[in-house]
């Protein structure tokens, strides 16, 4: 590796790491809700829970009300929906929480020929970041 590159720093390996644990704990408490609760009640209580601690912060003009409400309504019932009856109908979250990550690794593969993005610019390239911490 080269002194031109750049390097992710150990503050920010160690948040990435972070986020990625609280994401997996997410799933295995998700796991455990849904065995105790219908999975579209526990996905609904997720966001009315969210949804009442967030909107004192938001400042959200008129115009955008409309599209946030769209893709509320959308990442809401449809797509943890969807993926809490994933974690109900499973019988052990490993496989399920696995194959839930993939969206990262895919999101980036369709985005390279449908958006014509390039992977491989700038000095945290998508290939190069996670392998670059000193």
């Amino acid at each position: 590796m080269s002194s031109a590159q750049a390097t992710l720093p150990v503050r920010d390996m160690a948040l990435a790491l972070f986020a990625a644990t609280m994401w997996g704990i997410n799933n295995v408490i998700a796991k455990e809700v849904v065995t105790h609760v219908p999975p579209l009640l526990a996905v609904a209580t997720r966001f009315a829970l969210s949804g009442l601690l967030l909107a004192p912060m938001l400042r959200i003009a008129r115009v955008q009300i409309k599209p946030v409400l769209i893709c509320a309504v959308i990442a809401g019932p449809m797509h943890f929906g969807l993926l809490y009856s994933g974690f109900a109908a499973a019988e052990h979250i490993g496989p399920v929480s696995t194959v839930t990550q993939l969206w990262i690794p895919f999101a980036t593969l369709f985005a390279i020929p449908l958006l014509g993005s390039d992977p491989s610019s700038g000095p945290r390239s998508v290939w190069r970041w996670p392998f670059s911490a000193s």
